[in-house]
C-alpha cells in the first residue's frame, strides 16, 4: 500500500503530538562509525551534514543512494536529469571529499530500495556501526528499516537535516505547528505501521495513538 505524502491527518492530542516526535524523529548521536549511509533524497542540504559527519570519519565510506530525479521540487534537477546519488556525491567531490571513498547507486526510488540495491555492491559482513543520514523526519523509518534489513550491524546513529517545504522547516520541535508538518509527519507514522506490517522494516518501538485516532 502506498501513502500520500500529505495524508489527511485527524486532530491530534498532546499525548497523540508526543508519541509521534518519539516515534518519527531519531535523536541525533553523531559517532564515529564504520560506514556513513546516506539515504536517497532530492533536499541539497543533505551534503552538508555529509561533510560535517566526514570530519569525524575521515577515512569512512560514504554510501549514496537514490535515483528519482523526477520528484525534485529542483527545477535544475529535472533540467539536469540529475539522480540523488548523483548531484549528492557532485556536491561532495566539489566541497573536498576523496571520491574513493564514495560508493552508492542510483538504482532505488524508496527508502527500502536505498538499502537492499546498496547490499547488491558494498559488503555490510564487517560493519558494526552505521552513522545514516536522512531527513529529520524520516529518520524513524530510515532507522526500522536498517534494523530490519542489516541485522548484523550493531550499533546505528543517525545524523539528520530538516527538510524546508514551501518555505516551512518541518523539525522535531515545530512539526506539530502547520498543517503541512503534521500531514507529512502523520503519513510516516502509517507507513511505519504498514511497513512493519509487511515485514520490510523493524516493529520496533512502535505506539499507536489515542484511542480516537487508531487506523
Amino acid at each position: 500500500m502506498e501513502f500520500p505524502r500529505l495524508p489527511k491527518a485527524p486532530k491530534l492530542t498532546k499525548k497523540d503530538i508526543s508519541i509521534l516526535t518519539d516515534m518519527i524523529f531519531v535523536e541525533d548521536n553523531i559517532k564515529k562509525s564504520d560506514l556513513i549511509f546516506v539515504f536517497g533524497t532530492s533536499h541539497e542540504e543533505a551534503h552538508k551534514v555529509v561533510l560535517k559527519a566526514n570530519k569525524i570519519n575521515k577515512d569512512t565510506t560514504i554510501i549514496i543512494t537514490g535515483g528519482v530525479y523526477y520528484l525534485a521540487s529542483n527545477k535544475k534537477w529535472k533540467e539536469k536529469r540529475y539522480t540523488c546519488h548523483d548531484r549528492i556525491k557532485e556536491l561532495l567531490i566539489k566541497k573536498g571529499i576523496n571520491p574513493d571513498l564514495i560508493i552508492g547507486h542510483s538504482r532505488s526510488s524508496n527508502t527500502l530500495e536505498d538499502i537492499l540495491f546498496a547490499k547488491k555492491i558494498f559488503d555490510f559482513s564487517k560493519v558494526r556501526s552505521i552513522l545514516f543520514i536522512s531527513k529529520a523526519h524520516h529518520t524513524g523509518r530510515c532507522l526500522r528499516t536498517l534494523i530490519k534489513q542489516l541485522p548484523g550491524v550493531k550499533n546505528f546513529n543517525s545524523y539528520s537535516y530538516n527538510a524546508i517545504y514551501n518555505n516551512q522547516e518541518l523539525s522535531r520541535k515545530n512539526w506539530y505547528k502547520t498543517a503541512q508538518g503534521i500531514k507529512r509527519v502523520y503519513g510516516e507514522y502509517l507507513r511505519i505501521l504498514e511497513y512493519s506490517k509487511k515485514g520490510d522494516i523493524a516493529n520496533y518501538k512502535i505506539n499507536r495513538l489515542s484511542k480516537n485516532n487508531i487506523f
